[in-house]
């Protein structure tokens, strides 16, 4: 899927939880019909990242992801199987996540993942857009086993069957839970599981075949709460801080809740600004749950400030600001509102 994001940084701190164990119920809660969430990315375009990822390890370790201004890339929700355009292509699956990704200078992205919840397993079956089938797995792929602790291993083998012509991949992976303890993002601190695989995968396409070996590293949370660190080269392999050029999480939430189109963490609430797209000017609204400074601004897509809306201390209460796009090129834009508890950040499109 094409995704691109943006804007960066990294701090480190102490905190750690005991070992966790995600069970049966902890899927079947976290991917429940009406389970919403969102993602959240740092950019591909910047500059190189210095990241701790740790090591295998049977004691508790700190994984702080905070430090970063994460740009929030999509959102999902799980709906009812039989509501995916393709749902009788895959009969076997019992739920289904529809995603919109958000592209960096393309339309949203929609997309349906097809899996199954067995009484031991998390299985993947497909993916589509609203047109087609963009690729099956037959058998369905194992993503997870379940329950997993530290300590628990499994294999996958991966036969993804493109529809295109000629182009398929076959992988093998290894999955370990190797570490675990505190993950720290944004939305707040986490007990958590750290995954590795070590991914063997043969590329099959028009120009030849081609074979190559990379680790992942995913970080888990009971109530689904993920991060993904994906595709690192042997020549990082074993690293406890490893040089990437982006990574992303996905926060889970509850039910979808009264406004679908509000970022919510606690503190503060960002809003979609109306019109969107706008081209001389918009309305952003926000709300304070107490006093803070405060500071809303906008930047381009390379993350260049352009406009500083608000930069004072304000009290809890909903707020209004007019912003003006006259001399703006069109194209993409984001603000982003800081009360020194969240960092939240919004897409804004100018025509």
């Amino acid at each position: 899927m094409k995704t691109r994001f943006l804007l960066i940084s990294l701090i480190f701190s102490i905190t750690a939880f005991s070992q966790i164990t995600l069970t049966h119920s902890d899927y079947a809660n976290g991917m429940a019909t009406g389970s919403d969430f969102t993602s959240y990315a740092t950019p591909i375009n910047g500059p190189m990242l210095s990241v701790f990822v740790g090591e295998p390890s049977g004691s508790a370790q700190t994984w702080d992801f905070t430090g970063f201004d994460f740009i929030q890339a999509g959102d999902g929700i799980s709906v009812e199987p039989s509501s995916a355009p393709f749902y009788s292509s895959f009969p076997g699956c019992n739920v289904v996540l529809s995603e919109d990704t958000y592209g960096f200078d393309d339309d949203t992205i929609h997309t349906w993942t097809y899996q199954e919840l067995t009484s031991d397993q998390l299985l993947l079956h497909g993916l589509s857009d609203e047109i087609e089938i963009a690729f099956t797995w037959d058998p369905p792929a194992v993503q997870a086993v379940v329950p997993f602790t530290y300590g628990t291993t499994w294999e996958e083998d991966w036969d993804s069957t493109w529809y295109y012509p000629d182009v398929w991949v076959i992988s093998k992976i290894e999955v370990e839970i190797d570490a675990f303890g505190t993950m720290k993002l944004p939305s707040g601190d986490y007990p958590c599981l750290r995954l590795t695989d070590y991914n063997f995968m043969i590329s099959h396409t028009l120009v030849g075949v081609d074979s190559v070996t990379v680790i992942g590293y995913h970080w888990y949370a009971k109530d689904l709460t993920q991060v993904h660190i994906t595709s690192i080269y042997e020549e990082q392999f074993n690293l406890s801080t490893i040089e990437i050029g982006a990574f992303s999480y996905s926060k889970a939430g509850g039910p979808a809740g009264v406004n679908e189109h509000a970022i919510s963490m606690n503190s503060a609430t960002l809003e979609q600004n109306s019109p969107n797209p706008c081209i001389s000017s918009t309305v952003i609204n926000y709300s304070l749950t107490k006093a803070n400074e405060v500071s809303l601004k906008v930047y381009d897509y390379l993350g260049k400030e352009i406009a500083t809306l608000v930069n004072e201390r304000q009290a809890a209460g909903q707020y209004q600001i007019d912003f003006s796009a006259k001399g703006l090129n069109p194209g993409i834009y984001f603000y982003r509102l800081n009360n020194g508890d969240v960092c939240l950040i919004r897409k804004m499109i100018v025509q």
